[in-house]
């Protein structure tokens, strides 16, 4: 696990394949992250949710990027719904700052 400093930006991206292995888009992509404290961002990429933070790179691929604004421990977690259904959880570590 990578060891960040408060303040980091970070992107996160996802790609998403059929069973053959070719590039497909979901129907709808969601991108959540838990910061330590708890709470829950969550962002939508089509259907009727668009949100332009979540952003398409190509064909299948999806990013998004935010600031660790606290130290601990982050989870976030990709969901693609739809066309291509598939889900994967990472975890991010923030080290505390000697200026904070």
């Amino acid at each position: 696990m990578n060891k960040y400093d408060v303040g980091d930006l970070v992107q996160s991206t996802a790609a998403f394949a059929n069973n053959n292995g070719v590039a497909t888009d979901p129907t709808t992509v969601v991108f959540k992250h838990k910061d330590p404290s708890g709470n829950i961002a969550s962002f939508t990429y089509g259907g009727t949710a668009s949100n332009t933070a979540l952003t398409k790179l190509t064909t299948g691929t999806y990013a998004l990027s935010w600031t660790l604004d606290e130290e601990g421990l982050w989870c976030y977690r990709w969901e693609g719904s739809g066309t291509i259904q598939a889900a994967e959880e990472g975890m991010l570590s923030v080290k505390d700052s000697a200026f904070s």
